[in-house]
């Protein structure tokens, strides 16, 4: 027991212990339904892309490649740090460069598609894919290194 009282600021300016309400089940919920839906409406067009370009091999249906290959359009390999610093505008640009690319390549697949529906199976455009890989980036910093 005390044998002194406490001056009024110790009084007043007291440190206790806080107890902060939180609803994290919410908040990942909320989280969870907004990336799920970007996602998938993006592994959608890959498929549907897909299906258009070789309809003999694939339907349209979403694979888990194209679920995979979404996601890869989304983060990158240092989503981590930027987000630590609350750099959203850099991961945002980060995303875009990279869909930037997928979507040359997508053109590029798209443009010899057509030739070739018009009748010539050796239609040809050379596509070069290296710049949309995820992980074989020699500098250790890649896409896929998780760096």
């Amino acid at each position: 027991m005390k044998d002194h009282l406490d001056s009024f600021d110790d009084f007043i300016f007291e440190k206790k212990n806080q107890v902060y309400v939180t609803n994290y089940t919410g908040m990942a919920q909320s989280a969870i339904a907004g990336i799920y839906t970007s996602v998938l409406a993006i592994a959608q067009q890959i498929a549907n892309e897909k299906a258009v370009r070789n309809p003999n091999r694939h339907n349209g249906k979403i694979e888990e490649v194209d679920i995979t290959r979404a996601m890869n359009l989304i983060f990158h390999s240092d989503w981590k740090k930027k987000m630590k610093q609350q750099l959203v505008g850099q991961m945002m640009n980060n995303a875009a460069e990279r869909a930037g690319k997928q979507d040359k390549v997508s053109a590029k697949k798209n443009q010899r598609a057509m030739g070739r529906n018009l009748g010539d199976e050796k239609f040809n455009v050379d596509i070069d894919k290296s710049s949309v890989r995820f992980s074989d980036d020699r500098t250790g910093f890649g896409p896929g290194s998780n760096q």
